[in-house]
C-alpha cells in the first residue's frame, strides 16, 4: 500500500511550480479581512488544477484545507470572536 505524501512533500512539489509561486505571491498581498479577494484567489487556485494536472491532487487538498480555514475564520468573525483566543 502506498502512503499518502506528507505535507512537506506536497509543499515542495507546489513550490516547484511557477504558476503556484505566482499565485501565492499575489495571494499574500491580500488583506486577511478581504474575504472576497481570498475567495477569488482560492477559485484561481482551484482552476489551476486544469493547468497543472500533475499537481491536481495536491492543489485540491490545499484548496479544501484553505476553504475550511477561511470558513472557520469567517464564522468566528461573524460571532464576534474575530479569530482571537482568550489567553494570559
Amino acid at each position: 500500500m502506498v502512503e499518502p505524501p506528507t505535507q512537506d512533500v506536497i509543499a515542495a512539489r507546489l513550490l516547484l511550480s511557477p504558476r503556484f509561486v505566482n499565485w501565492i505571491s499575489h495571494t499574500l498581498q491580500l488583506k486577511p479581512t478581504d474575504w472576497n479577494g481570498l475567495g477569488a484567489s482560492l477559485g484561481r487556485l482551484s482552476s489551476m488544477r486544469l493547468l497543472e494536472p500533475a499537481l491536481a491532487d495536491d492543489l485540491q487538498e490545499l484548496t479544501l484545507t484553505a476553504r475550511f480555514a477561511l470558513a472557520r475564520r469567517e464564522s468566528a468573525d461573524v460571532n464576534g470572536h474575530q479569530g482571537r483566543r482568550a489567553g494570559p
